[in-house]
């Protein structure tokens, strides 16, 4: 119970260390100059291999996000909570949503911005943009968005497909709810992507 309740303390880090919940931004900020909400929701995509994959700058603020609570939980000792790893590890949802899209796209590659992908010739694109905030105490909601938006070889975006996930955490706090919010909105777009993405 110790171990589940540090890693509450450090998850919630607006109540412990006096750091501001991110502040997320538009998803598209820095990559392309149109606004993600002019995406078209939950179209059918019937895009071109070889794929490339592209991070919001909103997935480097959920990292850092996560990093210090992790810094600030391992300054307690070890965990021996496999559960409690999972949540404090910071590419825990990162990597959920990559294993996602490799078991329709195998040969996906990571890159930095829509150059490089035009220039290694990638026929689509997929944008991977994540949200998350943990609640700060008993009561409170903890939250994950995760939006894929994806685009053909000309490098117009055709749908987003998203996944939202949420938990209340309870009295005793001694679950954030990361991993149980993560699960729900990989799970429902596990479930859209069933319906939704079409492999070559």
């Amino acid at each position: 119970m110790r171990y589940l309740l540090v890693l509450f303390l450090g998850l919630s880090l607006s109540a412990c260390v006096n750091v501001p919940p991110p502040t997320y931004k538009e998803p598209f900020a820095g990559i392309l100059n149109i606004n993600a909400a002019s995406v078209p929701t939950d179209q059918a995509v019937n895009v071109g291999l070889p794929m490339g994959v592209i991070f919001t700058d909103n997935v480097e603020t959920y990292l850092k996000y996560s990093k210090e609570g992790q810094e600030l939980i391992q300054s307690f000792g070890p965990l021996t909570n496999s559960v409690a790893e999972a949540d404090i590890e910071p590419t825990f949802v990162a990597g959920r949503v990559l294993s996602l899209l490799k078991s329709y796209y195998p040969d996906l590659e990571l890159l930095p911005d829509f150059n490089q992908a035009v220039a290694k010739g990638k026929q689509s694109v997929c944008v991977i943009d994540i949200q998350m905030a943990a609640g700060a105490m008993s009561g409170d909601t903890t939250r994950i968005d995760i939006s894929t938006y994806f685009f053909d070889a000309s490098m117009t975006p055709v749908s987003r497909i998203s996944g939202h996930g949420s938990g209340v955490i309870p009295y005793p706090a001694f679950d954030p709810q990361i991993q149980a919010s993560t699960d729900m909105a990989v799970g429902e777009l596990k479930a859209k992507y069933a319906n939704l993405l079409q492999i070559p």
